[in-house]
């Protein structure tokens, strides 16, 4: 599932040819991409597709994401800094979904009429400071 981050015989390498290591550095990665996605998407959904059902864009977002815990468990300088510029650019992007700056084709989260559930955001103006 990693080979198209990164090759197979370095990621045993860095594993120590331990699966669960990367097992369990994918089931990090989805755990962060949905804490992303959850307040707009149909996150369920998304992460319980399989094979050529599940979205492409996702599956490479969590396999780089993998990719960024696994060298940073292992202090890999040699290749963390292009691993950590693709960590930071998938981040980015996940941050301007979860804030509705941009949109992706993803399925929306649906309450139980089945209308478009959105998630209420509250706060307050900036205070003003009247003092002279």
């Amino acid at each position: 599932e990693m080979n198209t981050v990164i090759d197979d015989y370095k990621l045993r390498e860095i594993t120590d040819n331990t699966d669960t290591i990367t097992i369990e550095c994918l089931a990090a990665a989805e755990s962060r991409v949905s804490s992303y996605l959850h307040n707009r998407y149909d996150t369920v959904k998304i992460f319980s597709a399989t094979g050529f059902e599940r979205h492409p864009e996702i599956v490479a977002i969590v396999k780089n994401i993998a990719l960024y815990f696994i060298c940073r468990r292992h202090n890999i300088d040699i290749i963390f800094e292009r691993v950590k510029e693709a960590y930071n650019a998938d981040i980015a992007y996940l941050t301007a979904l979860s804030k509705g700056t941009i949109s992706a084709n993803y399925p929306l989260r649906l309450d139980s009429t089945g209308s478009t559930k959105s998630t209420l955001r509250m706060g307050s103006n900036t205070k003003f400071d009247h003092e002279y």
